[in-house]
């Protein structure tokens, strides 16, 4: 059987169980939580306008998400199935493209069916799928993914590959600006595969010079803060990270929002910090073994631009779901990376004993 072939019965068999789990989200209206303000009572919505791509959603510069809500209101008005179908849809194209990275990657073909199923159906990705006001974490990550995959069959810069990677990352942009990372992401990978520093930032200026244009368009977009002083930043970021490799691999007790503990240098912090310390030095010492650490990349920069969105209202946030959607690619390819290093050990250690006796 050929390798195309094993592909189409893997995204088949993805395809299927994805619709699956999802299926009650056609019988799901609209929430009375983001929903209102960016889509039902939006009136760049609700008509055609140029003004998306010069509004914010109201501090999100997200136009690319935008511009997929007025498409469906023109088609089915305020229908809700039709935004929910669209929904599943980018999570099922997700879920495959998952499946193609992490095949490109490990060319383990079983990693990449396993990987892609718990991205499917992990709890904590609910919220981005099922939750219409979530698009943009789902849009952003399509554009993220196949940025990613065309690049990767690129033979030099400039090449039509080259050229389509750095339009699907300003798509990717455009549908939330936390897609930012993903030059520094590259230039990792660049480095991995023997360019120096200036080979890899003469290939990414222009993915950095887009994501630094739309990075200060988005600031311009943030309202007044609850004001973190240094010190206090880091210790939420800490625990925020922590609370999110925490439910990533036990996912109980999910809720809609999380408020921050007490901002202090407590137990908790400890316990949070020295998790990330364990996870992070697994990552450097198997790092010969590439994507072990490129999947602990992936998920720390990609994570990265949430543990600034720590205010939501008046209130300070410690997380939520929606912004491990992304992230938990990384993560899912480091456990699993990790996984196959144990296999394959676990193997020669039993040919070894085989061979002794």
């Amino acid at each position: 059987m050929d390798r195309s072939l094993h592909h189409l019965i893997a995204f088949a068999a993805l395809a299927v169980i994805t619709v699956g789990v999802y299926s009650a989200v056609f019988t799901h209206g609209f929430v009375d939580w983001d929903d209102p303000t960016l889509i039902t009572q939006n009136p760049y919505v609700t008509e055609f306008s140029p003004k998306i791509f010069s509004t914010y959603d109201p501090e999100l510069y997200v136009p690319l998400t935008l511009l997929t809500y007025q498409i469906e209101h023109a088609i089915a008005g305020l229908k809700p199935f039709l935004f929910h179908l669209d929904n599943l849809i980018l999570h099922i194209l997700n879920v495959l493209l998952v499946f193609l990275l992490f095949y490109t990657r490990t060319k383990d073909r079983a990693l990449a069916f396993l990987g892609a199923l718990i991205f499917a159906v992990h709890p904590l990705n609910v919220e981005a799928v099922a939750w219409v006001s979530a698009r943009k974490e789902s849009l952003m990550t399509f554009f993220f993914l196949t940025s990613i995959l065309a690049t990767q069959k690129s033979d030099r810069n400039w090449d039509k590959w080259h050229i389509g990677s750095i339009a699907l990352f300003a798509c990717s942009l455009l549908s939330k600006v936390t897609a930012a990372p993903l030059p520094l992401l590259l230039m990792f990978l660049d480095r991995r595969d023997g360019l120096s520093l200036r080979e890899s930032l003469r290939k990414r200026w222009p993915y950095l010079l887009l994501a630094l244009i739309l990075g200060v368009v988005a600031l311009f977009g943030k309202r007044g803060s609850i004001g973190l002083d240094p010190l206090s930043f880091v210790i939420l970021a800490v625990q925020s990270i922590a609370f999110y490799i925490q439910k990533l691999l036990l996912p109980i007790d999910l809720a809609a929002f999380y408020s921050a503990p007490p901002i202090t240098l407590s137990l908790q912090f400890f316990i949070a910090l020295l998790t990330i310390l364990f996870v992070c030095v697994v990552g450097w010492l198997l790092r010969r073994h590439q994507n072990v650490l490129f999947g602990l990349v992936f998920f720390l920069l990609t994570l990265a631009p949430s543990l600034f969105g720590y205010q939501k209202a008046n209130e300070i946030a410690l997380a939520a779901d929606r912004y491990a959607y992304l992230p938990s690619i990384g993560w899912i390819l480091f456990v699993g990376s990790l996984a196959l290093l144990l296999k394959s050990n676990l193997r020669k250690i039993a040919a070894g004993v085989a061979l002794v006796a």
